[in-house]
């Protein structure tokens, strides 16, 4: 299971240790065998190469490193605890990077790791009616809802 969500700034790796550390030794009673986080170091220039719209980001103006939280359990009965515990842990260092000051209202969720049930709007923005409205007139008969991702 990945979550992802944005910092835009590195200073905040530590939490990260402490979130991954708390969480790691708390899960790992409940069949935990992984706790893995990682911030991804996209420059951050990453999307001023193309100027055109484009469905993600649905924002050019705000660099941003998106980060993972990976847990791996081998008892399913622990499910639950797994998602919330990955969904504690990115509330809690968002709340604390937003209280240091960093701009974080609006900065997309990175599609690639996002945690499923994640709100559409939350990585594509404004640009979701559009999305929306192009997949009605390319996918009329929803064949793409048969396959994985993000369904729009």
């Amino acid at each position: 299971m990945k979550l992802s969500f944005v910092f835009q700034e590195l200073h905040d790796f530590y939490l990260l240790i402490l979130s991954q550390q708390f969480w790691g030794s708390k899960l790992e009673a409940k069949s935990g065998i992984l706790s893995s986080y990682v911030i991804e170091l996209f420059l951050p220039s990453i999307y001023s190469h193309n100027p055109d719209s484009t469905a993600f980001p649905p924002i050019r103006s705000l660099s941003f490193l998106p980060n993972v939280f990976e847990y791996a359990w081998t008892n399913e009965a622990y499910d639950e605890d797994f998602h919330d515990a990955a969904r504690s842990s990115a509330k809690t260092l968002i709340e604390v990077a937003q209280s240091e000051g960093q701009p974080l209202e609006g900065v997309p969720l990175y599609p690639n790791y996002a945690i499923y049930g994640t709100p559409l709007k939350d990585i594509y923005g404004s640009n979701l009616p559009k999305l929306r409205s192009l997949q009605s007139k390319v996918d009329p008969k929803h064949v793409m809802k048969l396959a994985g991702g993000w369904k729009f």
